[in-house]
Parts: structure tokens; C-alpha cells; sequence
């Protein structure tokens, strides 16, 4: 907080036509703002910068716009800007791979499972030889998720009885494999699957459905 104050005081003291600081200025206090949840002011520092034609080198602005479309549910734009930090991002980091997964997330609200499945299947990959890896759990979900949305019921359920079976993982990754079982027992309308699923689930994870 202390950071913001210098940078409001900062913005009090610059010429009104140089374009480039102020771009920086808002570019900076985007970050600071998102890093204490303020996504509104963060979103509105961060295109400020952007309209002041500041060149987002490393994709890093881009990619908390979309972060932050995201998390306010308009999951258009967040794609739009998630797309673009890939543009901008380089094709190894961890930072390149997360926004895949978000993008892969973002894609399944917008019901467009085949560039969902794209964006997931690159970040498996990625994490597939590290499996405790909070990711890589979170991967796996979604990746079945994207499935199950495309009616591909047999790779759907192949990654949630990965999650299911794979002891060593936290109770709270487990529970989403028998979600994601739950849902795939309730569109082939089996009942007793459905019951059994859904009783080991709150068995692993009685607070579930608080965090869903």
C-alpha cells in the first residue's frame, strides 16, 4: 500500500503529455491493486495502460485482464485477453501454462470444448510426470469436464477415475473425480451410480459443495 501512495504522488507530479510514464505508472498500479484483490480499479489501471499504447512485453497485462474477466464471469473478454498474453508470453513458462488452464476454463463456460480441450490437453502434458502437483489435479478435472461438455463420455471418465484411484493426492482432489463420475453416472442415467459417487465424495470431502 505504501508502493500505490508513491504512485498516486508520482502521478500528481508528471507532465499531462508524457504518455510513455503514465502508461508505466498505470501498468504498475494495476499490479499493486490486483495483488490486493481491488479487480476493478486493477482492471481500470491495467487498460489505461494499454490504451496509452504501452507494449505488453512479457504478456503480463493481458493476462490479468483475463484473469480478471474471468473472476467477474465474462468469460468473452477474458478469452480475448488470455489469447493475447499467449501471443506475448513465452511457450515454456509456468506463467504461459496457467493461462492455458484458464483459458481452458474460460472456453468450457462459453460451451467451445474443442479449444477448451486444445488449451487443457497442452497443460496435462506439461504437468503429466508431476503428479502431485496441485495443477495437475486441477488439469485433470477440467480437461474431463471439457469431455464430458463434449459428450465424450469414455475420455471423461478415464481422467476422473485417474483422479478417483490415485490415493496420493489430496481428499479435495480425489472428491472431484466422483464429481465429475456423479455427472457422467447422471447423464447415462444410472441412479446407483449416482448414490454411490456422490456418498464417497462427501466422504472425502464433507465441505464440497460450500466450495463449489
Amino acid at each position: 500500500e505504501n508502493a500505490l501512495k508513491g504512485y498516486v504522488q508520482l502521478l500528481q507530479h508528471i507532465e499531462p503529455d508524457d504518455d510513455r510514464l503514465l502508461a508505466q505508472i498505470s501498468r504498475d498500479m494495476g499490479y499493486i491493486f490486483y495483488e490486493l484483490g481491488d479487480f476493478d480499479r486493477a482492471e481500470e489501471s491495467l487498460l489505461t495502460s494499454l490504451n496509452q499504447n504501452l507494449i505488453d512485453d512479457d504478456g503480463r497485462i493481458n493476462r490479468l485482464l483475463g484473469f480478471i474477466y474471468a473472476k467477474k464471469g465474462d468469460f468473452a473478454f477474458a478469452t480475448e485477453y488470455l489469447e493475447e498474453a499467449l501471443c506475448d508470453s513465452p511457450s515454456t513458462s509456468l506463467e504461459t501454462i496457467i493461462c492455458q488452464l484458464e483459458l481452458g476454463k474460460a472456453y468450457i463456460e462459453l460451451h467451445e470444448c474443442d479449444q477448451a480441450i486444445s488449451h487443457l490437453k497442452s497443460v496435462y502434458q506439461y504437468f503429466e510426470n508431476d503428479i502431485k502437483n496441485d495443477y495437475y489435479c486441477v488439469v485433470l478435472y477440467y480437461l474431463g469436464f471439457a469431455y464430458y461438455e463434449n459428450q465424450e463420455f469414455d475420455r471423461a471418465r478415464e481422467l476422473f477415475e485417474q483422479l478417483k484411484k490415485q490415493f496420493q493426492l489430496k481428499d479435495e482432489h480425489r472428491a472431484h473425480g466422483y464429481f465429475g463420475a456423479l455427472f457422467l453416472a447422471k447423464a447415462e442415467h444410472e441412479p446407483e451410480a449416482m448414490i454411490e459417487n456422490a456418498s464417497k465424495l462427501m466422504e472425502l470431502y464433507p465441505n464440497f459443495y460450500d466450495r463449489e
